[in-house]
């Protein structure tokens, strides 16, 4: 009896310590591409690493997507909040390819959020 219960609590620790690790590993990272003209084939385009829930602010080195942006491709398994004059306007989009002109916001982002879901 006293075996069964060794090896019931070995196995409850063994389970908790694996999954441990999957809790403490950052949230995956990913990249946006976005054009100041087509996306395919690819005209005026930056691959922009992004880290969850950071702002990434068309500045410095990026400024010249600074309100020009129109298109953009958001991986699978996040959505971007695309930014207009901190936050005046916002546009909420998912995992695709998608052409900002079509969807009024051309030439409007000066800086997005990406987070996965």
């Amino acid at each position: 009896m006293l075996s069964s219960k060794i090896v019931l609590a070995a196995l409850s620790l063994y389970s908790i310590a694996s999954a441990a690790p999957a809790a403490l590993e950052p949230k995956a990272s990913a990249t946006v591409t976005v054009c100041t003209g087509s996306i395919d084939p690819p005209a005026g385009c930056v691959i922009v690493a992004v880290a969850p829930d950071s702002c990434v602010r068309f500045s410095g080195g990026l400024s010249a997507w600074n309100k020009a942006v129109s298109n953009a491709q958001i991986p699978g398994g996040f959505v971007c909040t695309f930014i207009h004059n901190n936050g005046s306007t916002e546009l909420f989009l998912g995992a695709g390819t998608w052409d900002l002109l079509a969807l009024g916001f051309n030439d409007l982002t000066s800086s997005f959020t990406c987070s996965p879901v």
